[in-house]
């Protein structure tokens, strides 16, 4: 009985032992659930982060979903049903509401409302298990974008006519899936800008850009007269990228262009919009003396201002508020000067217009100034024609005026002067012959001319000019001339073009230089020297004055034409070649093969410059002396000056007007003009080699006693 009792016992401690170690262990508190640990990272978002913030966790497997609302702070522990979920994390916003994934705008009247809350979210996909936690980062994005259009009115007066503009822009969301993270649900946003005395703007925020639509902006513009008028721009590529770029605010400025209709001109991306306004952009007066303000209005804490080259008859003086303009009695001809007023990259063209007196004529010794330079110190040009008379004087029409004019844009009518006219002051000085003409000497004809002007003739196109009487002019007319005025006017500085009243082919230039080892200009090697260039007016009047007064006349260069092809150059002309060439003068001829051993040796192994070398025959002669490229005006006049050339125009404009200015920069600023031309012009007969002078050390005009 003991025994049995014993095995009972015995069994009985066994099971409990039994039942004892079939208890499980648990690693969680939710041994049937899953866990996520959440860290949310708001560094994306650059605005105040919503106070609470909601989770949605949907099953991949039936679609179930859970709720998890007014999380706080940057980390949540959520317990959720294992398996495969899809996550969304989102946030409450005005105007906005949350259908499943779906994010809906609310809209008013057929448009979604322009200024709904700001959205963030983030989602994905998350794998759970029972009794374990999973830690899950969730970063945050926004998905509301505020964009702003900006709309300068111009002109800034019609603003005040505007009553008011409503703008409607198309292709935009008015829906968010969170799923694929993508604004859908193409709509239309209606609105009213504001408007005041410069700009329309408002402001709104989007859901994004649908991409498979145009963004079409449409403004309605009603004025103060009950008359309207519908602009329309696609703006789709300037917002494109939109949706990528939420965390930043979007500006859209442009200009709002009325008149009778309206258009939107120069729009920009994130460009902010500056106002400039001024009482008028249009002033005519007549001819008597005047003077009257400008205002200008602007946002910028500074604006400057300038005329045009033209302007020099125009007084400007500067207030606080704008400009007073003066100027006196025009007994001249119609003067039309643009004042340039700029503020904020916003600009103002004011055009001021003087009409002139009852067209009366010019009268001998007259000076009237075509253009004033706008940059460097002035670089000095006088137009003084020979063998006009008076009937050729009417001011404004007649044909002296016409003919000074016309030189004075051939002179600029190609590279690289035609870069660099406002480096240059423009005097015309009206001389008045008693015959019309020129004296030709092969036929014994003589014309009673104010500087006794004559031509070969015969063959020749050489022409002489009495230039005791030039400079005997430039004396009477100092008082006149405001740069001849200074004791130490120095000549040198200083070139005449003379257009000649005579239809022929001919033209010479007068080149005057001195040795003074003193004189800083000479010593620099600079092509200095005064010059007198002789410029009929005939048929190839523009190609003359290129020749002679852009070639010989201002940059000393020497003639490259070849006329006589197996003829060698002479010793002794080399020697006077080289006399001059040490003074800088005549670089675009030298006396080597090699091109090392040229003074335009610095654009050898320039690829830039590969049209550069050394082409035999030059100054009529074709051996013995090189040319550095085939063809140039220097040749036969036609449109184009090889690059050493250029260099030595380039070269004495910069030293002329004041500025330090090194071959290395005109290699990096030279624009290389095309050569190439369908047909070659008819060879003509060369013009006439310069006639070149020596005067003394300091050749000085001075005033009268």
């Amino acid at each position: 009985m003991k025994q049995i009792k014993a095995l009972i016992l015995s069994l009985l401690a066994a099971t409990t032992a039994l039942l004892s170690g079939c208890e499980e262990d648990y690693m969680t508190s939710h041994p049937d659930e899953g866990g996520i640990n959440i860290t949310v990272d708001w560094s994306m978002i650059k605005r105040e982060i919503p106070s609470t913030y909601h989770a949605r966790i949907i099953s991949v497997k039936d679609g179930k979903t859970q709720d998890f609302r007014d999380l706080t702070g940057t980390t949540a522990n959520l317990v959720v049903e294992p398996g495969d979920a899809s996550f969304y994390f989102f946030n409450e916003a005005a105007n906005l509401t949350v259908d499943g994934t779906l994010v809906k705008l609310a809209t008013s009247g057929g448009s979604v409302v322009p200024d709904p809350g700001f959205f963030f979210s983030c989602s994905g996909g998350i794998v759970t298990e029972r009794d374990r936690d999973v830690p899950l980062k969730v970063t945050m994005r926004q998905r509301t974008g505020e964009l702003t259009l900006q709309l300068a009115i111009k002109p800034a007066e019609t603003a005040q006519k505007i009553r008011s503009i409503n703008a409607t822009l198309e292709g935009i969301a008015s829906e968010f899936d969170m799923s694929s993270d993508k604004p859908s649900g193409s709509s239309k946003l209606s609105t009213a800008m504001t408007v005041n005395s410069f700009f329309a703007v408002k402001n709104m925020r989007l859901l994004g850009v649908v991409e498979s639509s145009t963004q079409n902006l449409i403004l309605e513009i009603e004025f103060t007269n009950g008359n309207r008028t519908t602009v329309n721009a696609d703006i789709s590529s300037l917002l494109s990228g939109f949706n990528e770029t939420m965390e930043t605010p979007q500006l859209l400025s442009a200009d709002l262009i009325v008149a009778e209709s309206a258009t939107i001109e120069n729009w920009a991306k994130n460009v902010e919009k500056h106002y400039l306004w001024v009482s008028q952009t249009k002033y005519d007066y007549s001819s008597e003396a005047f003077e009257d303000t400008i205002m200008i209005v602007t946002d910028q804490p500074s604006w400057e201002f300038g005329p045009d080259a033209n302007g020099y008859w125009l007084n400007i003086e500067r207030i606080d508020n704008g400009l007073v303009i003066s100027a006196p009695e025009n007994t001249d001809k119609l003067r039309v000067s643009t004042i340039t007023v700029n503020a904020g990259g916003e600009s103002a063209n004011i055009v001021v217009t003087q009409k002139a007196s009852a067209s009366v004529a010019y009268k001998d010794l007259d000076v009237v100034k075509l253009q004033s330079a706008t940059v460097g110190k002035g670089i000095n040009i006088i137009f003084m024609g020979d063998g006009y008379t008076e009937k050729d004087m009417a001011k404004g029409s007649g044909k002296y005026e016409t003919d000074m004019r016309q030189a004075a844009d051939n002179f600029f009518s190609i590279y690289p002067y035609n870069q660099y006219r406002n480096y240059f002051n423009l005097y015309m000085i009206v001389a008045v012959s008693n015959e019309e003409g020129i004296s030709i000497e092969s036929q014994g004809v003589t014309v009673d001319t104010k500087f006794e002007c004559s031509w070969a003739g015969g063959g020749s196109t050489a022409i002489y000019v009495n230039d005791d009487k030039v400079i005997d002019v430039l004396i009477e007319v100092i008082e006149d001339i405001e740069e001849l005025l200074a004791d130490d006017a120095d000549l040198h500085e200083w070139m005449i073009i003379m257009p000649i009243n005579a239809y022929i082919y001919a033209g010479t230039s007068w080149l005057y230089y001195t040795t003074n080892a003193n004189d800083p200009v000479f010593a620099k090697g600079i092509a200095n020297g005064f010059s007198i260039n002789l410029c009929p007016v005939g048929s190839m009047f523009r190609e003359i004055v290129v020749h002679e007064a852009g070639g010989h006349g201002f940059a000393k260069l020497a003639d490259e034409y070849v006329y006589n092809r197996n003829e060698y150059i002479p010793e002794e002309e080399i020697a006077e070649e080289n006399y001059v060439k040490a003074f800088g003068w005549r670089e675009n001829i030298d006396f080597y093969e090699d091109i090392e051993l040229t003074t335009w040796s610095g654009f050898a192994g320039n690829t830039k410059y590969d049209m550069v070398g050394t082409f035999e025959g030059a100054l009529t002669y074709g051996k013995g002396v090189w040319r550095p490229e085939k063809e140039s005006c220097m040749d036969d006049d036609w449109d184009y000056y090889n690059a050493p050339s250029r260099w030595a125009q380039v070269r004495r404009i910069m030293s002329l007007a004041g500025f330090d200015y090194s071959f290395e920069q005109f290699l990096a600023d030279d624009e290389v003009p095309a050569t190439t031309r369908s047909t070659r012009k008819s060879q003509l007969a060369p013009l006439a080699p310069p006639v070149i002078k020596k005067v003394n050390d300091s050749f000085v005009i001075k005033r009268k006693k």
